[in-house]
């Protein structure tokens, strides 16, 4: 699509609202409330959370607390309990409850009309106060932008911005007032039944026409593991998987130097297997790892977890305090060892997302960057990392060198994940079998490589002075 002036945009924003307005009549919020404070609560009930979820808790939650003086003098763990299956039940507890306490303090208990009011309350941001606004009490104050509405706002080319105030600014400019509720309700409904963040339906698309990607999409232009990476999960190209079988190694929980250690010397070793390595592991203490890139001084004051190590690989900040931590190192000649970046990043991360799949627990790959503090991996998130319910589950950095390519990871399940690691670790290895005919074979290491794992730990990740070198 060519170049837009501001008023050619809003022409075309213009059809778009006529389009979804005939598509979606009937789009509503679909949390379920009687009052503004039910709202209120719902709102920040559905923070990473499902509005079908937020539904079913709040059908007795409404019952228990039907007062914000209720919610106040609630006994914290009671309310904990309620909401426990909406996930971060312990913040959003907190944030009920000291958004109540203001209510009855400062309003009467009554929820206030204001975005300056709402915006002051303890958990509500500007997003929550829009909710309110709009379908509470039918003021048009912003536009709600969710992971739905700024995910459609950059497909159509409404916006470049990502940060989500960014993007509903420029929104606001776009859109008449009167429909910027409505707005975020259409680009919702469009969001879920039709322009899914990783198969979007161009075909059935209602508003095709007036998107510049929706315009040339295919279903080809959608990643697909079982089609674009299954003959680079191959050892050769031409061989067969059956006489070329994949090594695992289940290491148990480790020492974070000897976790370093153990795999760079995997990475060193990947021309002599032959094969790819998928190891899992864990950690005997809280610990935190950076990218070899990164300096020690900036990531230092992030976090208060030691030891603070560098990894083999690059990427940002990640805490190993409850954490699912994996790696895989490939061989050279392996076709993924000659793939882009960007395209061993994707690959990982969808076989990530179909053992997830596997087990029940919906994700999805990140369509584009989101925002987050620079510097750490799970705040925010980058294009194909894990994204459950909107927020960051995986992530992953890599090495490619002559030795072979590494790729380090990082899980961390989100709400209503209630399955054990080792579950996840068998999805991983049946998605394997059941999509490519991999075989695998437990890896028995060798004196040499544990004695280089000793090595390398002992000189190099056990070692201050490397971990903080400039």
């Amino acid at each position: 699509m060519p170049h837009e002036t501001l008023e050619e945009r809003r022409g075309r924003v213009g059809r778009i609202l006529a389009a979804l307005r005939r598509a979606y009549p009937e789009a509503h919020c679909e949390l379920d409330f009687k009052t503004p404070l039910e709202l209120l609560v719902a709102t920040i009930l559905s923070a990473q959370c499902t509005d079908k979820r937020v539904n079913l808790v709040t059908a007795s939650l409404f019952q228990s607390f039907p007062t914000a003086a209720a919610y106040a003098a609630a006994e914290l763990p009671l309310l904990e309990e309620q909401i426990r299956s909406t996930g971060f039940f312990r913040n959003k507890a907190r944030n009920i409850q000291g958004c109540c306490r203001q209510l009855v303090e400062r309003h009467g208990g009554q929820v206030p009309q204001t975005m300056e009011e709402l915006h002051s309350l303890p958990g509500v941001g500007r997003k929550t106060a829009n909710v309110v606004l709009g379908n509470a009490f039918h003021r048009n104050e912003g536009v709600v932008v969710d992971t739905h509405v700024g995910r459609l706002a950059l497909r159509l080319g409404l916006t470049r911005e990502e940060h989500p105030e960014k993007v509903e600014q420029e929104l606001m400019k776009l859109v008449p007032r009167v429909d910027w509720t409505l707005f975020s309700h259409w680009l919702i409904w469009h969001g879920r039944r039709r322009c899914g963040a990783r198969k979007p339906d161009c075909t059935g698309c209602e508003i095709r026409s007036l998107s510049p990607t929706g315009a040339t999409a295919s279903p080809q232009s959608v990643f697909s593991l079982k089609s674009v990476v299954n003959p680079l999960l191959l050892p050769a190209v031409g061989s067969s998987p059956s006489s070329h079988p994949w090594f695992l190694l289940e290491s148990g929980a480790g020492a974070s130097a000897e976790n370093m250690a153990w795999d760079e010397a995997l990475l060193e070793g990947a021309h002599a297997r032959g094969a790819p390595l998928l190891r899992f592991y864990g950690w005997k203490e809280a610990a935190a790892t950076f990218g070899y890139f990164q300096r020690f001084e900036a990531i230092a004051g992030m976090t208060a977890l030691r030891p603070l190590l560098r990894r083999p690989t690059g990427g940002g900040l990640v805490l190993h305090d409850a954490d699912w931590t994996y790696s895989l190192a490939v061989p050279p000649g392996h076709p993924w060892h000659g793939l882009k970046a960007v395209e061993s990043y994707e690959g990982m991360h969808e076989w990530v997302r179909l053992a997830f799949d596997r087990v029940g627990t919906r994700t999805e790959l990140a369509a584009t960057a989101l925002p987050g503090r620079p510097g750490q991996c799970f705040a925010g998130a980058e294009r194909f990392d894990v994204l459950q319910q909107g927020l960051k589950i995986a992530g992953a950095a890599q090495r490619r060198n002559r030795h072979g390519l590494l790729i380090q990871g990082s899980v961390r399940p989100g709400p209503g994940v209630e399955y054990s690691r080792e579950t996840w670790q068998r999805a991983m290895q049946e998605v394997a079998a059941s999509l490519w005919g991999v075989r695998w074979e437990s890896f028995v290491p060798g004196a040499a490589l544990r004695a280089r794992v000793s090595e390398l730990a002992g000189a190099k990740y056990g070692r201050t002075d490397y971990n903080a070198k400039r």
